[in-house]
């Protein structure tokens, strides 16, 4: 199987995750995604009913 050689990061900082994904040759970041993370939603029905 191939290797996934492309750094991949995962930071959590407040109400957001930000995942960084490093260039290959400079290992330096070439794309960022920053989202607002989900409330718990571990005590809620996969129906929507509580």
């Amino acid at each position: 199987m191939p290797k996934w050689l492309t750094g991949i990061s995962l930071r959590e900082s407040g109400k957001s995750v930000v995942f960084e994904i490093a260039d290959a040759e400079t290992g330096k970041a070439d794309v960022v995604i920053e989202g607002e993370k989900l409330g718990d939603i571990s005590s809620k029905s996969r129906h929507g009913h509580e």
